[in-house]
Formats: C-alpha cells, structure tokens, sequence
C-alpha cells in the first residue's frame, strides 16, 4: 500500500451525501472533505457541512454554471469545521 493511501480517508457513508447534486471537482472537493470530517470530527457534524453546501451549490447552479463560490464555500467552511482547539 502506498503512503498516499494510507493517508486518505475512507469516502464518507452514503447517508452523509444522500440528496446531493455535486458533480465535477466541486463534487470531488465536497465528497473529500466530507470524508474527512467523518473520520476526524463526526457524521453529524459532515453531515451539516454537506447540507449547507447543496444550498449554496444549488443557488450558484440557478444562476448559471459557474462553481467558484461553491468552492470557496467548501474550502473555508471546512477549515473552520475541521478547526481543532
């Protein structure tokens, strides 16, 4: 097994992103740090983090077919989620 293997989380349960319409590497991004905050916070809290971005994914997406503030949301939302004491 690679190091770069052992270092991924496992993909977070099904439950956690089950409704979601991500696609593309904003889908990608979700799905990772999703993972991450199950393995490292709880489901509850990827949970939370996954559903507050299908809003703003779904907003953005109404409005065309852009995806930078979708990513934006993802990456700083889950640096303060995953922010450690």
């Amino acid at each position: 097994v690679s190091p770069v293997a052992e270092r991924q989380p496992a993909p977070p349960p099904a439950r956690v992103l089950d409704g979601t319409t991500f696609s593309g590497h904003v889908g990608d991004l979700i799905t990772r740090r999703a993972a991450d905050l199950v393995a490292f916070q709880s489901e509850k809290v990827a949970r939370r983090y996954v559903e507050l971005l299908q809003t703003v994914w779904t907003a953005e997406r109404a409005r065309g077919d852009r995806t930078e503030f979708s990513e934006a949301v993802a990456k700083g939302l889950y640096k303060f989620t995953a922010y450690k004491d």
